[in-house]
């Protein structure tokens, strides 16, 4: 089972390949380059955001040692993505069912600008009692009220879809998404490549648009069949010419093994 990232996720993955009786093969296929976000961070810190919207873990470390003002709501894509913002200190409120850009906009509780905010302030007042610790700094955000109630700070991939944008401002959100990182290709290990030309590798996880671009990029067409982690990875992975066996349901490493063992393929197949 070849696994297109290294890292936690990798030792996590390969985990879960080998509680399933197989040999994984950690084989980055994508690195990520941080960009600096400073004056959205400097302006949620100052109180001018409602929500902060976080779609993958790598998203969540753009808001390292980040102060978040306790008014301000955390909003996590899925699982993964609440535990890293956990490990830095940051409770999300919202976590949709649906593990996707599609399901947060499904279940999305907040009606925009023109909802009640009275929940906001549970206690009744915005004092200093209600500055929220988050990592390594906090706020008072008594003396900076948000400047635009139904504001939101999307951190996001250079290669995001609007998706999570559009569906925000539909509801009547003004919506900041900078650029919190870039993904970039990287060349299969040597020993990894040998055994992929072997013909020793069944399947590949591939978890994003991206991965699926590298691994057509490292490797000639119709080498491994993909298993992707959602229809949207289904769609970039046959664009990018490569040949998806199974689709994950549940949108994790989980979902994916689930896939093959029963045998789940693309939907509408």
């Amino acid at each position: 089972m070849l696994l297109p990232r290294g890292g936690a996720w990798g030792e996590e993955a390969s985990a879960s390949v080998r509680s399933r009786g197989a040999e994984p093969i950690v084989c980055p296929l994508i690195g990520f380059e941080a960009v600096p976000i400073a004056p959205s961070l400097a302006r949620l810190a100052a109180g001018g955001y409602a929500w902060v919207v976080v779609t993958s873990p790598r998203a969540a470390a753009a808001l390292t040692d980040a102060a978040v003002p306790a008014a301000t709501r955390i909003a996590a894509v899925g699982r993964a993505t609440a535990a890293a913002l956990r490990e830095l200190g940051l409770e999300p409120a919202f976590v949709p069912a649906e593990e996707s850009a599609r399901g947060l906009l499904a279940e999305w509780p907040d009606a925009g600008p023109r909802a009640n905010r009275a929940d906001a302030h549970p206690e009744g007042g915005a004092g200093g009692a209600d500055v929220l610790r988050r990592g390594r700094a906090s706020v008072d955000d008594s003396a900076a009220p948000a400047e635009h109630p139904g504001r939101v700070l999307w951190p996001r991939s250079s290669e995001a879809a609007p998706t999570i944008r559009e569906g925000l401002e539909a509801l009547g959100h003004r919506v900041d998404d900078p650029v919190a990182y870039r993904t970039v290709p990287l060349a299969p290990g040597a020993e990894a490549r040998e055994r992929i030309l072997a013909g020793e590798v069944d399947y590949a996880l591939v978890t994003s648009g991206s991965v699926a671009r590298a691994l057509a990029a490292a490797v000639p067409a119709g080498t491994i069949p993909a298993v992707t982690i959602g229809p949207r990875t289904t769609r970039e992975a046959r664009a990018a010419g490569i040949h998806v066996r199974y689709e994950a349901a549940d949108r994790n490493v989980g979902g994916m093994l689930d896939a093959i063992e029963q045998g789940r393929e693309p939907e509408g197949e």
